[in-house]
């Protein structure tokens, strides 16, 4: 049987796509996998190549006057998530002679034939996959959906056809990344397919989609050098927040929480990180300088990884002697919430962020982000929220007050996106992170202000925004009650950590050799605060999984607040 695929990817996922590529090479037989290249570097990248079953597509032939026309309101990954349903569109329009095309993530990698999979499409046009959410993971259902947007086919008839110029006009009307009116991204719009078309069918599999959200159901075995999911063979993994590092050693899940354990990372992960290798080494043939997607790990990411990597042995050596497993659990429970770190130093570490070094730190490795900026998911997510509010019909310039703005980083962004828009002012307790702000950004103000004695009117600002803030304080509350209590129109609550438990508080590593502190916020806890101050969450953006950042606007007495409403029913 012959297959095509069709995926598509810019020049940080090439790596990632040449890796799909070649585990497709070794299973799928006769196929094709159509390209679409987001970027002409990916593009005249893979056109050096030549590799005998891709057929890049270059942008300018692809994009169409309605595509063009809600590029610049969409961010890369946003716009990404916007081609997707036109590509499988465009393909059988342009190319008639394919009667069955599958898109497929480019972070996708295939162990085994596809085929079992396709013969449940035998009577179907349209094929969907779910989730199957572990418990551990069911809450995600809120946000991202009963289906995933991973492996989805559509065959060359009229109900295919009818589903995907349907999703290609939802996404070009709205897709962004951010929760809102029940839609998140491209992927909320597929949960009412089995109602809304005709011979949809929902793949049953359970090789094919294993991920990071599910793999908990399952048992994983090798039998005769195949892997097994259960007592079928794996088809497929989504590497889902895969990370390539710079020291090109470590390769690893960007979200901790996955836990990927030994088993999982020795049957499916270990196979992967040596494809990434092989493509790294490709690429290099073709461009030696080529490095996009290789992230430079930050020292805290390092250092919660060997961490991890402590405990993960610790908690193995434990389970060999049960009753010392059993003790542990019991006092484990006892002594702290169950989804919370160990604490790493004694006494109080809230001064840790006033030291030179660690500003040193933060401004060498903002200095590396800000090259690619919407690359990295706290800047890119922010940059969401700005055009979220920009797009109000007030054109006003506004004042943002960053409090904890550390090396003042975010001027950066508001000055290179949104040029005059913003009167921006950073704040922050050390001394140390202000005098950097001021010398890497001269004509911004900078000012040194401790929160919990804060000098500044807050009301006076239109938006305040506390990013590295709530996030590393111990009493975080007093300070959620105190900038709530002084929100007059707008703000920011970025990049937090959410909690089905009551909200709290630990010790956690940052920078390398600090001691810092993690909070983990509960959603209704928050909304009841909110509440009792007059303000109400107006939007969510997701940063990565577990990670939100809010926009929360006063009920009362904002005329911005009804401003946001308008442009978000717009967006």
């Amino acid at each position: 049987m012959s297959y095509d695929f069709c995926t598509l990817f810019d020049r940080n996922y090439l790596f990632k796509g040449l890796a799909l590529y070649e585990s497709l090479e070794q299973h799928a037989g006769d196929f094709t996998l159509w390209i679409l290249c987001m970027d002409d570097v990916v593009y005249e990248t893979l056109e050096k190549m030549a590799l005998s079953h891709a057929r890049p597509i270059r942008m300018s032939d692809f994009e169409d006057e309605r595509l063009l026309e809600v590029k610049p309101t969409r961010s890369a990954g946003e716009y990404c998530w916007t081609c997707t349903p036109s590509l499988p569109l465009y393909l059988l329009e342009h190319h008639p002679d394919i009667e069955l095309v599958t898109y497929i993530d480019a972070d996708l990698f295939f162990f085994n034939d596809p085929g079992p999979a396709f013969a449940e499409m035998e009577h179907a046009s349209i094929g969907i996959m779910e989730h199957r959410y572990s418990a551990r993971w069911s809450h995600m259902a809120a946000d991202s959906g009963v289906y995933v947007v991973q492996f989805m086919s559509f065959r060359n008839d009229e109900r295919a056809l009818e589903a995907l110029s349907w999703w290609r006009e939802r996404c070009i009307e709205w897709c962004y990344h951010r929760i809102e009116d029940g839609k998140m991204g491209d992927q909320r719009y597929v949960d009412d397919w089995l109602e809304r078309f005709q011979r949809v069918i929902v793949y049953q599999h359970k090789g094919a989609g294993l991920a990071p959200w599910n793999f908990e159901r399952y048992q994983l075995s090798l039998r005769g050098g195949a892997v097994f999911v259960d007592d079928v063979p794996l088809i497929f993994y989504h590497f889902h927040s895969f990370e390539i590092h710079d020291d090109d050693a470590h390769f690893t899940a960007a979200y901790d929480e996955y836990k990927v354990r030994r088993r999982l990372k020795h049957l499916v992960y270990e196979p992967y990180v040596g494809a990434i290798k092989r493509a790294i080494a490709l690429t290099r043939q073709t461009d030696p300088d080529y490095s996009f997607g290789i992230t430079t790990a930050s020292h805290r990411a390092t250092a919660a990884r060997a961490w991890a990597q402590r405990r993960s042995k610790a908690s193995r050596l434990l389970q060999k002697v049960p009753p010392l497993w059993r003790a542990w659990q019991v006092v484990k429970r006892a002594i702290r919430p169950a989804d919370a770190p160990l604490a790493l130093s004694e006494g109080d570490v809230s001064g840790s962020w006033k030291a030179d070094g660690i500003a040193a730190k933060q401004q060498a490795l903002v200095e590396t982000q800000l090259q690619d900026a919407e690359a990295v998911p706290p800047f890119r997510t922010f940059l969401e929220i700005m055009r979220y509010i920009d797009g109000c019909e007030s054109s006003d310039s506004r004042s943002l007050l960053d409090i904890g703005c550390g090396v003042g980083h975010y001027s950066e962004l508001l000055r290179r996106y949104f040029p005059g828009k913003y009167r921006y002012t950073g704040s922050d307790y050390s001394d140390s992170m202000i005098a950097r702000a001021r010398a890497l950004w001269p004509d911004i103000e900078f000012v040194v202000d401790d929160i919990f004695e804060s000098r500044l009117d807050l009301s006076k600002y239109d938006i305040l925004m506390a990013s590295a803030l709530v996030d590393v304080l111990e009493d975080f509350w007093t300070v959620l009650d105190l900038l709530f209590d002084k929100t007059e129109h707008l703000l920011i609550l970025h990049r937090q950590r959410l909690t089905e438990r009551p909200s709290y508080s630990v010790k956690a590593p940052g920078y390398e050799g600090q001691t810092t502190y993690a909070t983990h916020l509960n959603l209704s806890e928050l909304e009841e605060r909110l509440a009792n101050h007059g303000l109400r969450i107006g939007a969510t953006f997701i940063v990565d999984e577990g990670l939100h950042s809010f926009l929360i606007e006063r009920v009362a007495r904002s005329e911005v607040g009804s401003d946001l409403q308008r442009a978000g029913a717009r967006a």
